[in-house]
């Protein structure tokens, strides 16, 4: 897109500036699954190598994502084709978790190519250094009781309006040795009469900012459930 062009230059110049010993390029694509001859194609990737190239930028590093397992063959074809270090070239696929992408970057060397090819100091053997990290994925994923909260807002409809709400809510649960379920309430909908109900059998009621006037008057629904029922 047009637009990302002036992203991509300031890219290209940083490596000019700087210097390839202090920078390096990592290109994320995706690999589409043809479920008629079940294989993953590389073309869009090689496609997509070629393009930078054409612009200045040659990637040091190709992440391909995928919601498939990602098998030597197709590493293999894209480091060829791409003119890339077999290396450097890193499955990702899909997770339960977000956080457990620094955990499978790591697993399949990115690390240690990294330290390598922009000549860091030594670096820590297999996952030493992410073992704290390591402990946070497995509580995360360990089964644990669950508190239900409320999430009264007027953008529930795109969560990720409310992404580091859900977040802190996530850490904080877990910090307690608690998972959280989150009830998306739309504020409109309680301003409207509808949706109460589901504030109902809620652990605690949450209700972030927003802007403008739309939806305020649910919101104020919300607090006063909370204050008459009693929920934090």
């Amino acid at each position: 897109d047009i637009e990302g062009l002036p992203f991509l230059e300031a890219i290209r110049q940083m490596r000019k500036d700087l210097g390839r010993a202090n920078t390096m390029y990592v290109h994320v694509t995706w690999l589409p699954y043809l479920a008629a001859s079940k294989e993953l194609k590389t073309k869009p990737t090689q496609h997509s190598v070629r393009e930078l190239r054409g612009i200045g930028i040659t990637p040091d590093v190709i992440v391909l994502r995928s919601d498939h397992p990602v098998e030597d063959d197709v590493i293999g074809k894209t480091a060829l084709f791409c003119d890339v270090d077999r290396e450097a070239v890193v499955p990702l696929v899909t997770a339960d978790t977000i956080y457990a992408v620094p955990l499978s970057l790591e697993e399949h060397g990115l690390g240690a190519w990294t330290v390598q090819r922009l000549e860091l100091t030594e670096h820590m053997s297999a996952l030493e250094g992410l073992q704290g990290w390591s402990h946070f994925v497995n509580d995360l994923r360990r089964e644990k009781p669950v508190l239900r909260v409320a999430l009264v807002g007027k953008y529930v409809e795109l969560e990720d309006s409310y992404l580091s709400v859900k977040e802190s809510l996530i850490h904080a649960a877990l910090a307690c040795g608690w998972d959280v379920d989150i009830a998306w309430v739309s504020s409109e909908d309680l301003e409207k009469g509808r949706g109460i109900g589901q504030l109902d059998n809620v652990d605690g009621i949450i209700v972030p900012g927003g802007f403008g006037y739309r939806g305020i008057e649910g919101k104020v629904v919300a607090a006063h459930f909370a204050r008459e029922h009693k929920v934090p």
